[in-house]
Protein backbone atom coordinates (compact mmCIF):
# COMPACT_ATOMS: atom_id res chain seq x y z
CA UNK A 1 0.00 0.00 0.00
CA UNK A 2 1.17 3.78 -0.65
CA UNK A 3 2.42 5.86 1.95
CA UNK A 4 -0.07 8.59 2.02
CA UNK A 5 1.21 12.03 1.11
CA UNK A 6 3.41 14.75 3.35
CA UNK A 7 0.72 17.12 3.79
CA UNK A 8 -2.00 14.41 4.59
CA UNK A 9 0.32 13.16 7.61
CA UNK A 10 0.64 16.53 8.76
CA UNK A 11 -2.69 17.60 8.69
CA UNK A 12 -3.64 13.81 10.55
CA UNK A 13 -1.06 14.88 13.28
CA UNK A 14 -2.40 18.37 13.96
CA UNK A 15 -6.56 16.79 13.62
CA UNK A 16 -5.01 13.89 16.22
CA UNK A 17 -3.42 16.70 18.66
CA UNK A 18 -6.19 18.84 18.85
CA UNK A 19 -8.52 15.92 19.59
CA UNK A 20 -5.89 14.68 21.82
CA UNK A 21 -5.87 17.49 23.43
CA UNK A 22 -10.06 17.42 23.85
CA UNK A 23 -9.59 14.05 25.07
CA UNK A 24 -7.02 15.12 28.11
CA UNK A 25 -8.74 18.00 29.11
CA UNK A 26 -12.12 15.73 29.25
CA UNK A 27 -10.65 13.01 31.12
CA UNK A 28 -9.47 15.35 33.82
CA UNK A 29 -7.52 13.60 37.09
CA UNK A 30 -8.70 10.14 36.01
CA UNK A 31 -4.90 8.37 35.84
CA UNK A 32 -6.53 5.23 34.06
CA UNK A 33 -7.75 7.38 31.15
CA UNK A 34 -5.18 9.49 31.00
CA UNK A 35 -3.04 6.67 30.39
CA UNK A 36 -4.80 5.01 28.09
CA UNK A 37 -5.01 8.60 26.01
CA UNK A 38 -1.41 8.60 25.73
CA UNK A 39 -1.23 5.01 24.55
CA UNK A 40 -3.55 5.13 21.68
CA UNK A 41 -1.78 6.57 18.85
CA UNK A 42 -3.15 9.29 16.35
CA UNK A 43 -4.52 6.91 13.39
CA UNK A 44 -6.78 5.33 16.50
CA UNK A 45 -7.84 8.51 18.23
CA UNK A 46 -8.62 9.64 14.40
CA UNK A 47 -10.64 6.35 13.90
CA UNK A 48 -12.62 6.66 17.12
CA UNK A 49 -13.75 10.15 16.65
CA UNK A 50 -14.78 10.17 13.15
CA UNK A 51 -16.82 6.83 14.00
CA UNK A 52 -18.24 8.75 16.81
CA UNK A 53 -19.11 11.55 14.80
CA UNK A 54 -20.81 9.06 12.04
CA UNK A 55 -23.03 7.34 14.50
CA UNK A 56 -24.01 10.26 16.68
CA UNK A 57 -23.92 12.43 13.10
CA UNK A 58 -25.87 10.49 11.00
CA UNK A 59 -29.04 9.83 12.46
CA UNK A 60 -29.02 13.27 13.74
CA UNK A 61 -28.24 15.38 10.05
CA UNK A 62 -30.98 12.08 8.27
CA UNK A 63 -33.78 12.01 10.70
CA UNK A 64 -33.89 14.79 12.96
CA UNK A 65 -32.96 17.32 11.21
CA UNK A 66 -35.22 16.95 8.06
CA UNK A 67 -37.73 16.52 10.54
CA UNK A 68 -37.65 19.74 12.34
CA UNK A 69 -37.05 21.18 8.63
CA UNK A 70 -40.39 19.76 7.97
CA UNK A 71 -42.43 21.08 11.29
CA UNK A 72 -40.42 24.61 10.54
CA UNK A 73 -41.75 24.95 7.07
CA UNK A 74 -45.01 25.64 8.13
CA UNK A 75 -44.47 29.12 8.97
CA UNK A 76 -41.46 29.95 7.76
CA UNK A 77 -40.52 31.73 4.20
CA UNK A 78 -39.87 29.41 1.56
CA UNK A 79 -36.57 31.51 0.96
CA UNK A 80 -35.54 30.85 4.52
CA UNK A 81 -36.51 27.12 4.39
CA UNK A 82 -34.43 27.03 1.04
CA UNK A 83 -31.71 28.12 2.58
CA UNK A 84 -31.95 26.14 5.81
CA UNK A 85 -32.41 22.79 3.58
CA UNK A 86 -29.24 23.57 1.89
CA UNK A 87 -27.46 23.83 5.18
CA UNK A 88 -28.60 20.27 6.21
CA UNK A 89 -27.94 18.91 2.60
CA UNK A 90 -24.15 20.15 3.11
CA UNK A 91 -24.24 18.99 6.91
CA UNK A 92 -25.83 15.42 5.54
CA UNK A 93 -22.85 15.25 2.95
CA UNK A 94 -20.24 16.20 5.65
CA UNK A 95 -21.74 13.14 7.79
CA UNK A 96 -21.74 11.01 4.84
CA UNK A 97 -17.64 11.73 4.10
CA UNK A 98 -17.25 11.25 7.49
CA UNK A 99 -18.62 8.24 7.59
CA UNK A 100 -16.76 6.75 4.29
CA UNK A 101 -13.16 7.68 5.73
CA UNK A 102 -13.46 5.74 8.55
CA UNK A 103 -14.70 2.52 6.86
CA UNK A 104 -11.58 3.55 4.52
CA UNK A 105 -9.18 4.10 7.51
CA UNK A 106 -10.39 1.28 9.30
CA UNK A 107 -10.76 -1.15 6.49
CA UNK A 108 -6.97 -0.47 5.58
CA UNK A 109 -5.77 -1.09 9.12
CA UNK A 110 -7.10 -4.23 9.08
CA UNK A 111 -5.66 -5.08 5.75
CA UNK A 112 -2.31 -3.51 7.08
CA UNK A 113 -2.23 -5.55 10.43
Amino acid sequence: MQKPPKMLEEYQSLVAARLRLHETRKAGDDEAKLKEIQDMGDPELLRKWMWLTAIVGGPISFIAVPFILSLFSTFLPVVVMAILWNIAKLAMGMVFIVFLLAVYFTTSVKSNG
